[in-house]
């Protein structure tokens, strides 16, 4: 307690413990000399003078927590509710204090903990979206040779073989898929699509998915579509695709006898706007017992040893189509008895599609012939690229698809361009000399409009998870991974040929206005996803022939042989700037020649080259120069056998 002059009057003997003063030594004290903290001292005076003159003060009657001093002159924090009540002349106040140093302690440890289990599973995130690439690197080498494979002459045996091999290699993408899914659902950043789509062709693609397999098994296959199904929805259709996928492809597995029956019906709100879609997937299978109904849906969970031992898979397909319906506001369920069969079942709302769907995305056609509306729309391109053969490359796909290109070499070149000329779409290389793309993307959207309004694509080598978020967050549109393929372009193309801001598009003839985000095909998967090779180590061709065909399809032979030399040569003079570079020990210089060998090789199906000097940019990003430098001792053999395995491509692909 202390009196109307701040002197101690009273000093129990909990004070005594926490404070280290015995009572007799703080009686007829001032409290604050001795008690407080000094930093606090002239506030305490301030507020107690001003509570003796007014009556009003921030601390009376409630608790707050300060810092208190011991007699040896250590803070601890504390937990205060003072009172005042009348005492002869004056007041006295009573002061209930609290050492909480046990539970700030404890407070403290909890955030750590909190910090360590958000680095924990951020790093579980960037593991699995680096070991899906890591897997797939391999993966898709051993697809691709059994492609060719599939195409020599074999024998039965050999077919037979081939079938199987195949067979596996679904499984284990299905598996790949499966995970990268469930991570991003894990991470909060799987996002939903809000695009217009037939009901009709998405059942009809999952049924097409799954008849092989029942016609191997004879099982019959069958659809009833209720006859008010609208024609065209607003909603997500690749997610409904996928979750009606994974419950039919559960079906055929587990029926070995019978029939699958795939049933659509939809339920309309009171105003009409929207439907609830119930899919049924009823299959004449093996049935599931009763007690096992609510493990279904659960991560990693199948329905008891055995039956995972005789049927394989993860657990996860049905816990995946569980949190994808629930993201969609839906529900999902089942209902079985043991040996009689089973069915699924899950509903969604979407809306209908009026009239006017400009506002929503467009899910594209799967016929890329050029359509009236490519064929009408001439395009004024810019392409920044610090690698000629990449620029030449692009400019000639571009050219090919009836649009007008240009191209510059550095972010600087790109601002000064679109200052000068009015562009309908701007390809941005993010890794550029003298300015890199998303700094060139930043000072093109300080520019008044309408030049700043220009949609602007990234160009990437190498995009690793989260990096579409940060491309959109400097002010790009979308992004493109290199290689550059046919598909993926057309979708940007007629996704941002109609975009609102664009300055050519907005005073062309045809009048169009309409823009839906279109987002990349590409996803969120690196160049070595898609388009792996072996290594540089191995005397078989280093090449990817997936993506040198598609490039062959896409320019005619003298364009190829342009762009195959002009690769070479670029090649050449890069591989002298790696030499250069290590003899100076300019770590600088061999991170950007790295990254334009990173990039072309991409571009040029050259995987293997590719992710080496993938590896030796980001060592030298990292800082780790003499690991860069180590590595790139190693690239001086084997260019030779890249160049003239493509030389040999291009001889073979003009007979």
């Amino acid at each position: 307690m202390i009196d109307s002059n701040g002197r101690v009057i009273e000093f129990n003997p909990g004070a005594e413990e926490t404070f280290g003063y015995a009572r007799a030594d703080v009686i007829g004290e001032e409290m604050h000399t001795l008690l407080m903290p000094p930093k606090f001292r002239d506030a305490h005076n301030a507020g107690f003078e001003k509570y003796l003159k007014t009556g009003e003060g921030p601390v009376l009657g409630q608790r707050v927590e300060i810092e208190g001093m011991r007699a040896d002159g250590t803070y601890f924090p504390a937990e205060l509710a003072i009172n005042a009540a009348p005492s002869g002349d004056g007041e006295i106040f009573i002061g209930y204090l609290r050492d909480i140093t046990a539970q700030k302690t404890a407070e403290e440890a909890l955030r750590l903990e909190k910090e360590r289990a958000e680095i924990a599973n951020s790093a579980k995130d960037q593991f699995l979206a680096m070991m899906s690439h890591e897997i797939r690197t391999p993966l898709n080498g051993v697809i691709g040779v059994l492609g060719l494979l599939q195409d020599t002459t074999l024998d039965i045996g050999q077919e037979e073989y081939i079938r199987i091999a195949r067979n596996s290699e679904k499984g284990l993408l299905d598996l790949i898929n499966d995970i990268l899914d469930y991570s991003k659902m894990e991470a909060d950043k799987l996002e939903l699509e809000h695009a217009v789509f037939e009901l009709h062709p998405l059942i009809e693609s999952v049924v097409d998915v799954l008849s092989p397999a029942a016609i191997e098994k004879s099982i019959a296959v069958s659809t009833t579509l209720a006859a008010d199904l609208p024609r065209l929805l607003v909603g997500d259709p690749s997610r409904i695709r996928q979750i009606h996928l994974n419950l039919g492809s559960n079906a055929v597995k587990f029926t070995n006898v019978g029939s699958v029956e795939f049933r659509v019906t939809a339920d309309r709100t009171p105003d009409g706007d929207k439907v609830q879609l119930r899919f049924d997937v009823e299959d004449t299978g093996i049935g599931i017992p009763e007690d096992k109904h609510p493990e279904l849906f659960r991560e990693f969970t199948t329905v008891d040893p055995s039956y995972s031992r005789k049927f394989g898979g993860t657990g996860l397909g049905l816990a995946i189509s569980r949190r994808l319906t629930e993201m969609m506001d839906g529900e999902i369920g089942v209902s079985s008895i043991e040996g009689k069969g089973t069915t699924f079942w899950f509903r969604v709302p979407v809306a209908v599609a009026t009239d006017d769907s400009s506002a929503y995305e467009t899910v594209p056609e799967i016929d890329l012939k050029i359509s009236p509306r490519r064929e009408s729309q001439r395009l004024n391109i810019l392409v920044a690229d610090d690698t000629p053969t990449n620029g030449l490359v692009a400019r000639k796909m571009l050219e090919k698809l009836g649009h007008s290109v240009d191209t510059v070499m550095n972010g600087v070149e790109a601002i000064e361009a679109v200052k000068a000329r009015p562009y309908d779409l701007v390809l941005m290389d993010i890794s550029m000399p003298e300015m890199d793309g998303l700094e060139a993307t930043a000072a093109i959207r300080q520019i008044p409009a309408p030049i700043s309004n220009v949609p602007i694509i990234a160009l990437t080598a190498y995009a690793m998870k989260g990096d579409r978020e940060r491309f959109i967050q400097a002010g790009m549109d979308d992004y493109l991974t290199k290689p550059i393929v046919r598909p993926q372009l057309l979708r940007i193309l007629d996704g941002l040929a109609d975009l609102r801001h664009s300055p050519a598009a907005t005073t062309s003839p045809e009048g169009h206005d309409a823009h839906s985000e279109q987002k990349s095909a590409e996803g969120e998967q690196s160049r070595d996803e898609k388009h792996p090779g072996p290594g540089l180590d191995k005397p078989a061709p280093v090449l990817d022939k997936l993506v040198l065909e598609a490039l062959a399809d896409q320019l005619n032979q003298d364009e190829l042989i342009a762009v195959i030399d002009s690769f070479i040569e670029d090649a050449g003079k890069r591989m002298d700037q790696v030499e250069k570079a290590q003899t100076a020990g300019d770590i600088e210089a061999l991170e950007d020649a790295a990254h334009a060998m990173r990039s072309m090789g991409a571009t040029f199906g050259v995987t293997s080259l590719a992710k080496t000097f993938g590896e030796i940019e980001e060592l030298c990003i990292a800082g780790n120069g003499g690991a860069a430098m180590d590595l790139a001792n190693t690239m001086d053999t084997g260019l030779e056998v890249v160049f003239s395995s493509l030389k040999e491509f291009v001889s073979r692909s003009s007979v």
